[in-house]
C-alpha cells in the first residue's frame, strides 16, 4: 500500500515500523509537490533516538520526504536487521545530534538490496 503525506508540514514523535504491518509499504510527499517535513516532537523529559526507526521491515520504501530533528534527535532514519528491498528515494534529514541515516546490522538480499538513492544530510550550524 501507499501513504501519501498530504499535509506540507507535520509533527510528530519517534515513529516505528512494524515489520508486520508496514511490509511492502511506500510513503511518500504528494505527487508533484515539494516534500513533506517531518519535525520531531521530542517526549516531555527524553532526548535523542530516531525519528523513524524501520526494523526488520521488507520493502518499504520513502519517497520525496524531509525530517527535521530540531536538534533533538539523534538519528533521522535508522534501518535495522533484514531490510531486502528498502529504499530511500530524495529524503533529506537535517537538525539531528548523530547520523542522518544509521543502518545498524540492515542487510538485503540478492535482487532486493537497501537503496539509498538521493539522501542528503544537513548538519545543524555550528
Amino acid at each position: 500500500g501507499t501513504i501519501v503525506l498530504a499535509e506540507g508540514r507535520l509533527a510528530e514523535p519517534a515513529l516505528k515500523l512494524d515489520r508486520a504491518r508496514h511490509k511492502d509499504v511506500t510513503v511518500e510527499s504528494a505527487a508533484g509537490g515539494p516534500p513533506a517535513v517531518i519535525d520531531f516532537i521530542s517526549p516531555p523529559g527524553a532526548k535523542g533516538g530516531a525519528m523513524l526507526e524501520a526494523s526488520q521491515v521488507e520493502g518499504f520504501r520513502l519517497r520525496n520526504v524531509e525530517f527535521d530533528g530540531k536538534g533533538q534527535a539523534e538519528y533521522g532514519v535508522q534501518i535495522n536487521g533484514h531490510a531486502a528491498g528498502v529504499a530511500l528515494e530524495g529524503v533529506t534529514v537535517r537538525n539531528v545530534s548523530a547520523a542522518g541515516v544509521r543502518l545498524w546490522n540492515a542487510a538485503g538480499e540478492a535482487g532486493r538490496p537497501v537503496v539509498l538513492d538521493r539522501v542528503r544530510v544537513v548538519l545543524p550550524a555550528s
